[in-house]
């Protein structure tokens, strides 16, 4: 239980991440987390067309759902050096970090948010390029049927788990500015635990 609220706690912080880089952000990516090439082979991704229960074409491919290592740090200590003659035992001062490995994918495609939400889409996870025909992870796209589904800008795609693969997420899919759309795909394994 411990363990998914973690995996959950890092996907509100995620999300938090991709609003940043959706509204013109792009560096905050790169200050807060750094390419891992060696963690786990890239996982191709895509918008199919169909449901994650029948899978057809690939209609938008996404970027490669690479590891990123996301480390948080936390420090403290004295504001200033005490003067000898005030204290003669310096204050203590401490620090933490923690990094936690994270599978991350940005793509910008050229369809509207709005054309997605038709209930014919679904995004697709596969094991690895040498390995595409087996699907770890997917989500089907949902349908909008209000009036107003021309002016949704964002919607979110949770990740479930294929073939007993383990793997989860969620894929959120924004709006952008300029024309079409911002894709952010997050993936998460129990296996993926944080180290100090």
């Amino acid at each position: 239980m411990k363990t998914l609220r973690n995996h959950v706690s890092l996907l509100t912080a995620l999300l938090a991440l991709v609003a940043m880089i959706a509204m013109g952000a792009p560096a905050a990516l790169a200050q807060d987390a750094t390419p891992t090439a060696s963690a786990e082979p890239a996982h191709p991704a895509h918008i199919h067309n169909g449901s994650c229960t029948a899978l057809a074409d690939v209609v938008y491919p996404l970027s490669d759902i690479v590891t990123y290592n996301l480390t948080n740090s936390f420090s403290f200590g004295p504001a200033a050096t005490p003067d000898a003659s005030e204290m003669a035992t310096p204050m203590p001062s401490a620090a933490t970090s923690e990094t936690q490995p994270v599978l991350f994918s940005y793509t910008h495609i050229d369809a509207n948010v709005g054309e997605l939400l038709t209930g014919a889409f679904a995004i697709n996870v596969h094991e690895s390029a040498e390995n595409i025909q087996n699907y770890i992870a997917c989500g089907s796209i949902p349908a909008c049927n209000a009036a107003a589904c021309s002016s949704v800008t964002g919607v979110v795609v949770d990740l479930a788990p294929l073939n007993s693969s383990g793997y989860f997420g969620a894929a959120r899919i924004d709006a952008d500015p300029n024309g079409g759309s911002n894709v952010s795909v997050f993936l998460f394994h129990p296996s993926m635990t944080a180290s100090s």
